[in-house]
């Protein structure tokens, strides 16, 4: 389903190579044919990506999954590839100094937000949620409720709204 999501189907695997990525993104700014490119334009964009890389990690979405720098064009990392070609669109238009900034910048920040939510609230739609939605849950949270929890209900933090651990004490 929608886990397997690739711009690139002849590309095996998930993911999709930096210089697969760039190639992508030159296609659809349109200034010249992607295939003119030399190398120095390849290692601009392996800058790009590693300045996407950085905002992919610092994203409040992000799981915390270790990203490690890209090094050669060739290198593939665990980053939807729509996220990583709208982000070379957006670095290269302001590179350019290109007007387009106006729809790329948009854009980017748009995918790079539904993507990394729908990454980080995935779950089984057996359960309940699935495409990017989690289940809805209502439970009260105000320091009352905590207080007044009958033994074996789940109390939930006020701060994070994550399930706390009970313990349940008798009184004699």
């Amino acid at each position: 389903m929608a886990e397997d999501r690739t711009l690139n189907p002849q590309i095996p695997g998930k993911y999709s190579p930096l210089e697969s990525l760039a190639m992508s993104s030159l296609r659809r700014f349109g200034d010249f044919h992607p295939a003119s490119s030399d190398g120095d334009v390849i290692l601009m964009f392996l800058e790009f990506g590693n300045q996407i890389l950085d905002e992919v990690r610092n994203h409040p979405y992000w799981d915390s999954t270790e990203l490690d720098y890209y090094r050669h064009p060739q290198d593939i990392r665990e980053v939807n590839d729509n996220i990583m070609i709208q982000g070379l669109l957006m670095q290269y238009a302001i590179q350019q100094g290109s007007a387009n900034v106006q729809v790329y910048a948009p854009a980017y920040y748009q995918v790079l937000n539904k993507e990394l939510w729908d990454r980080l609230n995935r779950v089984d739609t057996v359960n309940g949620g699935g495409g990017g939605n989690t289940a809805i849950r209502l439970r009260r949270v105000d320091e009352s409720v905590l207080n007044t929890t009958r033994a074996g209900a789940k109390k939930t933090s006020p701060i994070t709204g994550l399930d706390l651990k009970t313990t349940t004490t008798s009184s004699s």
